[in-house]
């Protein structure tokens, strides 16, 4: 999926510990009853988050270790 995003030039998604269940349940609600709604709706929030992250370490110069 973050192959196919910075492809189409977006930054990778993020999908933290905690939200990992929530990320493959959307994925299993699209195969199995076609509702993709979930998963893309899933995929912009992570999204926005990451980009909050990667413009937050750029204005702040924040190098990560």
């Amino acid at each position: 999926m973050n192959l196919i995003l910075l492809q189409n030039g977006y930054v990778p998604a993020i999908i933290k510990n905690k939200d990992h269940f929530n990320y493959l349940d959307a994925i299993e609600l699209w195969q199995n009853k076609n509702e993709r709604d979930v998963f893309y709706n899933l995929i912009i929030d992570y999204e926005t988050e990451s980009l909050e992250i990667y413009l937050k370490t750029i204005k702040e110069k924040i190098i990560w270790k």
